[in-house]
């Protein structure tokens, strides 16, 4: 019953495999727990060759094989290998943080806190990151001029001019063409002139 007993945990320990996601040690601790049961003579060699015959890694027994390591080698070199990967899956990755845009080096004291995106209007990041969606930030604008001084728009027809909505900063105005109202409001006056005036 024991001889049975002894086959079938050694039988466990042979057939056991490094499972996806299941580090090195882990592993490593896994056949160290099975390996209690069994009747071996060296239990650090059977492991070493398990670890060698049943690991993920791909270079980790070209490595053991070539440089002939001892269980405590091994476990350091395949956690070497194991950071050398991930430095080379990150290489050229240079991690950026999502509100401004920086490299990742200010943990918690990131320049955008408190401070409102310029193009959606919400707080914690800048406008060069913003992840709102461009068309429901679409705004209509036809033209805008940016000289800030007055215009004049002058007309040849007839009396009865056609209407249309004109917005100036946000705000309607309404044009008129009646001089004696541009004398009234102080406004310079030149023939054919239509000024606009604010709608309040």
């Amino acid at each position: 019953m024991a001889a049975a007993l002894l086959g079938t945990a050694s039988n466990n320990f042979w057939e056991a495999k490094q499972k996806d996601g299941e580090t090195l040690d882990s592993f490593h601790t896994r056949l160290r727990n099975l390996v209690k049961s069994c009747d071996f003579g060296i239990p650090d060699k059977e492991i070493k060759e398990q670890i060698i015959s049943n690991c993920q890694s791909n270079s980790l027994p070209d490595k053991a094989l070539r440089e002939d390591l001892d269980l405590a080698g091994l476990m350091k070199a395949g956690r070497a290998l194991k950071l050398i990967e991930r430095q080379a899956k990150h290489d050229g990755k240079d991690e950026k943080c999502r509100n401004c845009g920086e490299t990742y080096s200010h943990k918690d004291s990131c320049s955008t806190k408190n401070r409102k995106c310029c193009t959606c209007g919400k707080l914690n990041h800048f406008a060069c990151i913003c992840r709102a969606n461009p068309a429901e930030l679409a705004k209509h604008v036809t033209y805008q001029d940016p000289r800030k001084e007055a215009e004049y728009v002058y007309t040849v027809g007839h009396d009865k001019q056609p209407m249309c909505k004109v917005m100036i900063d946000r705000k309607e105005v309404a044009p008129f063409n009646h001089i004696w109202r541009s004398r009234r409001m102080g406004l310079p006056f030149r023939n054919l002139y239509c000024p606009f005036y604010i709608l309040a």
